[in-house]
């Protein structure tokens, strides 16, 4: 499933309420285990609140190499790639060194 993250959120990807709403939209699928591709085309402006939101609970529920088979993303710059480098990176340190 190709997902429009303009469509559904907007052209400013910013707060927590923001990755929430891209989160419900697409975990369904996730859980089916469907592949999704989220496609940034049209986004203007991405803060790591809205990765936080949208992704963090991916890489608690789920192991990174599935979410690597799964998720796709598309049309995002240089920019934002390395705030949600960065936001995997620290999500994925905090879950695997917290005990369920």
């Amino acid at each position: 499933m190709k997902i429009f993250v303009h469509q559904v959120v907007g052209d400013h990807c910013l707060t927590v309420a923001d990755g929430r709403r891209l989160y419900k939209h697409f975990i369904p699928e996730l859980q089916a285990a469907r592949e999704v591709e989220l496609d940034f085309s049209g986004v203007c402006v991405i803060g790591s609140p809205f990765f936080n939101s949208s992704l963090d609970f991916l890489l608690r529920d789920f192991e990174m190499e599935e979410l690597r088979r799964l998720v796709k993303v598309s049309n995002l710059d240089s920019q934002a790639q390395a705030v949600l480098k960065r936001v995997v990176k620290n999500c994925n340190l905090y879950y695997r060194s917290t005990p369920p």
